[in-house]
């Protein structure tokens, strides 16, 4: 169902987020993973990577639209779409 989509994930770092991004990747995801403690954001990219898909680390605070616009330029960069 996710076979080859690139997803971004905020709040990624622990709990709903967390999980979200592991069952996206087990489903064929790639992700960008967001939230504001980076090094959880490091151990979910290498959680999703073991599992054979690509991922991204982008800490971002979405309460700030700076650091969002800057968030979406970087995974467009890196993966080439969202």
């Amino acid at each position: 169902m996710f076979k080859d989509k690139i997803v971004w994930i905020t709040g990624a770092s622990s709990g709903i987020g967390r999980e979200m991004a592991i069952q996206l990747a087990q489903q064929g995801a790639d992700l960008a993973v967001s939230a504001r403690r980076k090094e959880r954001l490091d151990a979910l990219v290498l959680d999703i990577e073991k599992l054979g898909r690509k991922a991204l680390a982008v800490p971002c605070d979405v309460a700030r639209e700076e650091e969002v616009q800057q968030s979406v330029r970087q995974i467009i960069s890196h993966f080439g779409k969202i």
